[in-house]
């Protein structure tokens, strides 16, 4: 018998989730009703994607854990390891993405099947110090 490689492909693709996302970005309101998910060799990613009325991504949160996150605890984001989390300003010119320093994330639900996911992120980001603060609940 041959061992197989398993090819890039075999990560799963993201799914579409829906629900409510509230929060500011700097002084802006950050608010949606979707996002996407997925999960890969138990590591949990979570987007959080604001859309523009024309249905252009003004910003995206990228959010990254382990599925086997202690719920109702306030977890301390890594700068290069999970948890962490990014955001992407899309709409600027020129588009950028930044880290969050010195963040918290706080896990109330989690649930793989289906999938649901209630919480806090609560930080700045890495350039100019804007503070990020927003809580999510996504559902399949």
């Amino acid at each position: 018998m041959s061992a197989q490689l398993k090819l890039a492909t075999d990560i799963p693709k993201t799914r579409d989730a829906s629900g409510d996302v509230n929060g500011k970005i700097g002084d802006h309101i950050f608010k949606t009703d979707s996002g996407k998910w997925n999960v890969h060799d138990n590591t949990i990613e979570v987007y959080l994607i604001d859309k523009h009325d024309d249905g252009s991504v003004a910003e995206e949160v990228f959010i990254q854990f382990s599925s086997d996150v202690e719920h109702n605890k306030e977890l301390k984001l890594q700068p290069q390891r999970s948890p962490l989390a990014w955001v992407s300003f899309k709409a600027s010119k020129p588009p950028r993405v930044v880290q969050c320093i010195e963040a918290t994330l706080f896990i109330e639900t989690l649930s793989l099947s289906p999938f649901e996911v209630k919480g806090q992120l609560r930080g700045t980001t890495d350039e100019a110090d804007q503070p990020v603060d927003i809580s999510f609940h996504l559902k399949q």
